[in-house]
């Protein structure tokens, strides 16, 4: 037995595994164990990290196939100065592609959709974009819960595992909704990135943006809790922004000004730090840098979304018995498109947007139930 680590984590696939006998404590071992059991108790990664953050020497043993969704885990952890080591990988495995859902009220979701398509690239994906009812901002919370969950019952029966809410609005406003009418699915929402934000100000004074649904939601209301304990967070409605991205002017004069417009506030406040709170604005972040300055981080939640959505897909690959998102290696990834509004335009969004050349499909709304158009 190796005697290097105060802290060993063992990943689910393995706590009944006889090959890890080596590696746990003799009695009177000062060796600390952390498992992961398949009905829950959730992954050990985040134990792994936080002990190796203190100096402990951590290390994570478990079974690795040969997906890639295991080696961005292990990535991770590496990354943290946890050592993995005694990972065994099992030649042979079949990878696990589960299709990952994506919704928005319209295109802003994409900047979620590229960053999950960078990060995990063998998962297919399923994008439905309601620009029937974009923006969602504006709408009553009860509203866009009843849009939300219609749009869940359709990207499951397209096939869709995960559903990741990308759109900030419809988190705040349905998220703990649809958990609770959907107990099985698992779901990955947005929130402004406030801890960060509050991690790395040096004045003290962070900004966000938003539409006004987020800033009334209860997720931003813990989020301040939570996190803003000592420092300043202004706030700021930005509508007219998302009308901006929808249209396509990333960098025409007339958002140059109502970037202008929505940031001035906040720049007098002093902020040195701004998050990103709707998934539209990270199209703008050139524009929105140019205003701000160099003297202020601006902070994008994308990248934390796609790997909270690893995350999940670990857990699923490791504890779903259904074989239904294992593929084997000669079947190609493919994503789809859908919207419920124009698709040549939802086309060009793609194009300019992503650089991806995709077809797009129609999903019309017939009173509140939402179908396919062939």
């Amino acid at each position: 037995m190796d005697t290097r680590w105060d802290v060993l984590g063992i990943g689910a696939c393995a706590v009944d595994d006889l090959i890890y006998l080596d590696h746990f404590p003799r009695p009177g071992s000062k060796m600390q164990i952390i498992s992961e059991c398949r009905q829950g108790g959730g992954p050990v990664a985040t134990g792994l990290v936080a002990a190796a953050r203190l100096g402990a020497r951590a290390a994570y043993c478990t079974i690795l196939g040969d997906d890639d969704l295991s080696r961005f885990t292990i990535q991770e952890l590496e990354r943290e100065r946890v050592d993995c080591t005694p990972i065994v990988r099992r030649a042979g495995a079949r990878p696990y592609h589960a299709t990952v859902g994506l919704f928005d009220s319209g295109v802003g979701g994409l900047s979620v959709a590229r960053e999950v398509m960078r990060q995990l690239p063998q998962h297919p994906l399923i994008y439905l974009a309601d620009q029937a009812h974009v923006p969602y901002g504006q709408r009553s919370l009860v509203e866009i819960r009843e849009l939300s969950g219609e749009i869940t019952r359709f990207l499951l029966a397209q096939g869709a595992q995960v559903i990741v809410i990308a759109c900030n609005t419809a988190s705040a406003a349905a998220l703990h909704w649809l958990r609770r009418q959907f107990p099985q699915v698992p779901f990955v929402g947005m929130e402004p990135a406030v801890k960060p934000a509050t991690e790395h100000t040096r004045s003290g004074r962070v900004g966000v943006i938003a539409t006004a649904a987020t800033f009334q939601g209860e997720l931003f209301a813990s989020l301040l809790d939570r996190y803003a304990g000592n420092v300043i967070v202004h706030t700021r409605a930005c509508p007219e922004l998302v009308p901006l991205v929808e249209a396509g002017e990333l960098d025409s004069d007339r958002a140059f000004v109502a970037v202008q417009t929505c940031l001035a506030p906040l720049l007098t406040a002093g902020i040195d730090e701004l998050v990103l709170g709707c998934t539209h604005y990270p199209f703008l972040r050139p524009l929105i840098e140019r205003v701000v300055g160099p003297e202020v981080e601006v902070i994008d939640p994308a990248p934390a979304v796609a790997r909270q959505v690893g995350r999940v897909l670990a857990r699923l690959a490791h504890q779903d018995p259904d074989p239904g998102g294992l593929q084997g290696p000669s079947e190609s990834i493919s994503h789809r498109f859908y919207t419920t509004g124009d698709p040549a335009r939802f086309q060009g969004a793609l194009r300019h947007l992503l650089g991806l050349e995709s077809p797009v499909q129609i999903a019309a709304w017939y009173a509140t139930a939402l179908r396919p158009v062939s």
